[in-house]
């Protein structure tokens, strides 16, 4: 996960190994630390989530960035405080495959990192889009 707000990168870890200790999750506020994660074809994470608006660098930019150097089966979903048509279709045009905005309440954000996860995870494959019903 990449979030410039602190408290964000530490709920997303607590909700999610809270209840899966086993799982892996590195957070970051800026790029440069995990990109070498996400280049490693043998350990690169399966979803990454990105905020849109980071103070210095834009989400999409960072996005930019990682489609040219990470693998194509990383999906990338963007997180948003606020929606934006605008964010959208930026974020899709730098090869965002979903949009979603940050849930205030803690059970709805655990909620969307679960349904995200399952989504990835699918061995069917059958989502092809991670995008929030508002897209």
């Amino acid at each position: 996960m990449i979030d410039d707000d602190l408290t964000e990168l530490a709920l997303a870890h607590a909700l999610l190994l809270d209840e899966h200790p086993d799982w892996s999750f590195r957070g970051s506020p800026h790029l440069a630390p995990l990109l070498p994660l996400l280049r490693a074809p043998a350990s690169h994470p399966r979803l990454l989530l990105l905020d849109v608006h980071m103070p210095g660098q834009m989400g999409v930019d960072v996005l930019r960035q990682l489609r040219a150097c990470a693998p194509t089966s990383l999906h990338v979903v963007m997180l948003a405080s606020h929606d934006d048509a605008r964010d959208r279709r930026a974020a899709r045009q730098a090869g965002a495959d979903g949009f979603h905005l940050k849930p205030v309440d803690p059970g709805a954000y655990r909620h969307l990192l679960y349904t995200l996860i399952r989504q990835v995870t699918d061995p069917n494959g059958t989502s092809s889009r991670l995008d929030s019903a508002t897209s």
